[in-house]
């Protein structure tokens, strides 16, 4: 058996997700793709490396694609560089129109009844006249151009026609005044919403339903440019010489950019309408139109269907000889060796990345360093996600200041207890996610009481069948629009202040760093040579103390609590973490966009009885363990 999955759609995530469950190898067509911003595209950089993270076959449309997968860990033999199937999809309808005239009679008898053919005549035409009817194709759809980054869009393109309407729009050489139009195929969501209110008033924007395949081919070879956030548009426009305008802050497929035939002009009104305006009007032999019309193949010459078909040869040849093929990257970094850190895109000098026996490189003793100086390195670390959240998260709604609770369930019975203490909390969390590795214990029946008690408390429960260890849970705060996240293991049972205490320390360090339930800095490291470098030592509390003493240190566990932004940043060696499955990387993760780990020391007396409490808590979770009063206990015969 085999599925294939083509792109980076949630369907195809969806369906990847539902074969590995299942055992099935997994083929990805149109492999390594990668922004490396989960939120641009969003969610399709998200689908498109879980895709990659656990499939068997990767068949990548270019060599910039293969190096990307390479570089996350994929090993070399697994991927193989096909071209682009839309490619192919393109220069085969090239040719049946060409064999059957019918059939280009028959896309020009839909584009009339659409009104739209007679104005592409005019386009496709050569004049002397002094008048010029240029079209551009707009499209505009993405989640992440909703609101007012969409607007920026189509207020650029009303700037363009109202210039042409009032007759200002003119080439640079010939002197011809260009006649503008726009056919824009309206997307059915939020943002062709916004792109009605904008341009439904002007009779230069021609919008239409969606357009099927080949009369969009139609219009692509008859447009002058292409203004788009689409990913299949910037390589179709490569194929028909047409220069494409991305209206994105990051694409996926920058070798349109390197060819010279594309340009990512985001979504500023000005930056779109300068742009836009000098390809409109630059009409001389080596302007910069003529520069990005060239005909080139930066995503293959249409023969990726073909190099498919040999390659499920070669995976039936597999299958026959009885071998299994599990996903290349958690099967490389079982048998093969790690790739040294030096080849990283990564800030320099961090102290787990040079004292840390885990990360596959020697250490380096420096005794000398302070705790702080571990963490400075060898330049200014670069914080991708500093500053307000959820102001930079306009395509989902972010509640400020709100918790979303991640509780742990693997084998231990005290998912009752934590339901407890999570709505005695002083911050009531917005969101409560159970989170199910495997099905060890039947939660069930504590689910339906617990729903029933507390009719008004969002509550999830999320199982997964294969043991995804400490990623699935740090992965759900992406999916829940609050500001912070907080995730318990199964062992723990915080006072009732916990939150509010994360919180509080979360500010009083500055706004940025992740707070754990217990740290630790690396006390000793035996090197390969047999010496033993010393390091630092352990910090441990639940309570809440607001006296205690907050400490960096090399990384916490037990309970997280960070804004839910970072869970991005968890996923960038995703070949790292899954090869030792411990959670000391979360810490390890974010020291390389330079963000620290925090713990609340409780060394000494508090007055708040925080120690007395924490070892009430430790008491009660021991003495629940041979209690018949859990129904979780009761194993799966609910």
């Amino acid at each position: 058996h085999l599925v294939i999955v083509q792109g980076d759609t949630t369907s195809a995530m969806a369906a990847a997700v539902v074969a590995f469950y299942n055992r099935i190898p997994i083929a990805h067509v149109e492999a390594g793709l990668r922004t490396h911003n989960l939120y641009s595209p969003f969610p399709e950089e998200f689908n498109r490396q879980l895709i990659g993270m656990i499939s068997s076959y990767h068949w990548a449309p270019t060599d910039l694609a293969k190096k990307r997968l390479v570089s996350e860990g994929v090993p070399e033999a697994r991927v193989v560089v096909t071209g682009n199937t839309g490619i192919d999809a393109v220069m085969m309808m090239q040719q049946v129109r060409k064999d059957n005239s019918s059939y280009t009679a028959e896309i020009r008898r839909r584009l009339s009844s659409k009104g739209l053919l007679e104005l592409l005549s005019l386009a496709s035409s050569s004049t002397k006249l002094p008048t010029v009817t240029r079209v551009v194709l707009l499209t505009c759809h993405r989640r992440e151009n909703q609101g007012s980054r969409g607007e920026g869009v189509f207020n650029a393109v009303y700037d363009l026609v109202k210039l042409s309407t009032e007759g200002k729009l003119v080439e640079q050489v010939s002197g011809r005044k260009i006649d503008l139009h726009f056919v824009y195929p309206v997307h059915p969501n939020s943002v062709g919403e916004t792109g009605r209110r904008v341009l439904g008033s002007q009779r230069r924007v021609h919008m239409t339903g969606p357009l099927d395949f080949d009369e969009l081919a139609y219009i692509l070879e008859r447009a002058v440019f292409i203004l788009t956030d689409s990913g299949g548009l910037q390589e179709e426009g490569s194929l028909y010489g047409r220069p494409v305008l991305v209206t994105r802050e990051h694409t996926e497929r920058p070798e349109g950019v390197m060819a010279g035939v594309s340009e990512v002009v985001g979504v500023d009104r000005d930056r779109i309408f300068k742009t836009s305006l000098g390809l409109l009007t630059d009409d001389s032999a080596g302007g910069k139109l003529a520069a990005m019309s060239r005909l080139v193949f930066p995503f293959g010459r249409g023969t990726a269907s073909q190099t498919i078909v040999d390659l499920l040869s070669e995976h039936k040849q597999l299958l026959l000889s009885r071998q299994t093929l599990k996903p290349g990257r958690m099967e490389m970094l079982k048998d093969e060796t790690v790739p040294d850190t030096a080849n990283w895109n990564r800030p320099e000098g961090r102290y787990l990345l040079q004292e840390s026996p885990y990360f596959g490189s020697p250490p380096v003793p420096n005794p000398k360093l302070s705790a702080d100086d571990r963490f400075k390195g060898q330049g200014q670390a670069r914080n991708p996600i500093a500053g307000p959240r959820c102001k930079d998260l306009p395509f989902r709604r972010c509640r400020p200041g709100g918790v979303t609770l991640v509780l742990s369930v693997f084998k231990r019975p005290f998912l009752l207890l934590q339901l407890q203490a999570a709505m005695r909390q002083t911050l009531r969390p917005e969101t409560i996610i159970v989170y199910q590795n495997e099905a060890h214990v039947d939660v069930g029946s504590t689910l339906r009481a617990f729903r029933r008690e507390n009719p008004g408390v969002d509550i999830k429960h999320v199982q997964s069948e294969a043991n995804m260890k400490f990623h699935g849970r740090f992965l759900l705060p992406l999916s829940f629009g609050t500001e912070f996240a907080c995730i318990w293991d199964d062992d723990v049972l915080p006072t009732d202040s916990w939150l509010q205490w994360n919180r509080d320390v979360f500010f009083k360090v500055g706004g940025e760093g992740l707070i754990g339930g217990n740290g630790r800095s690396i006390k000793s490291v035996l090197d390969a040579s047999g010496k033993v470098h010393v390091g630092g030592g352990m910090q441990q509390g639940y309570d809440g103390c607001s006296r205690a003493r907050v400490e960096q240190v090399d990384f916490v566990g037990h309970s997280w609590f960070f804004p839910s932004d970072y869970a991005s940043l968890f996923w960038r060696y995703p070949w790292l973490s899954f090869q030792t499955g411990e959670d000391m990387q979360i810490s390890f993760f974010l020291q390389l966009s330079g963000i620290k780990s925090y713990v609340a020391s409780t060394r000494g007396k508090c007055s708040e009885g925080g120690d007395s409490k924490l070892q009430e808590v430790q008491k009660k979770n021991q003495g629940s363990q041979g209690s018949a009063k859990l129904p979780e206990q009761r194993g799966r015969q609910n």
